[in-house]
């Protein structure tokens, strides 16, 4: 019985610190205009970005503007112009995300960002903080082309996998 109580003891002095901390650094990112308050779960959608304003090619001169290490998100990028897709990795936390050009329609560009791989340990998601981090400092330099740019989600297709860690 002494062993279960110094246990719950210590899980308490351990973890209630820890999301006291997770919760401080949050509100200062916020603050700083760094990541944005998200749905839970927003790595898993699919958000579509349409616009009269700007195509493809000034969407990418955008993306090699931003300093992703500046904004939080450790991320690197790969720009392949012939098939209009931005590729954006982030290898210490496990993520991939891409957008895409898509047809246009009725008069507007769009444009598909997508998480396409993370990584997790016994069901949480690793990065979370750095994925919010990209997906802001991208949707800031849309709204620097276009502040009126529209976007709509849905949840992706998602394959998983599970992880023996």
């Amino acid at each position: 019985m002494d062993v279960m109580l110094i246990t719950v003891v210590l899980s308490v002095a351990i973890i209630v610190p820890a999301i006291a901390y997770g919760m401080k650094k949050g509100s200062e990112l916020r603050a700083q205009g760094k990541i944005v308050t998200r749905e839970a779960g927003f790595y898993e959608r699919e958000f579509v970005y349409a616009t009269p304003v700007f195509d493809f090619g000034a969407l990418a001169a955008v993306v090699r503007r931003i300093d992703f290490a500046d904004a939080g998100a450790g991320v690197g990028w790969k720009i392949n112009a012939s098939r209009q897709m931005i590729l954006f990795t982030n290898s210490s936390e496990g993520f991939e995300a891409q957008l895409n050009a898509l047809p246009d329609y009725m008069g507007e560009h769009q444009f598909r960002f997508c998480f396409t791989h993370w990584r997790t340990h016994k069901g949480l998601v690793h990065g979370l903080t750095q994925m919010n981090s990209l997906m802001t400092a991208f949707e800031k330099g849309m709204l620097g082309l276009d502040p009126y740019v529209t976007v709509r989600s849905k949840l992706g297709q998602i394959k998983s996998k599970v992880d023996m860690l």
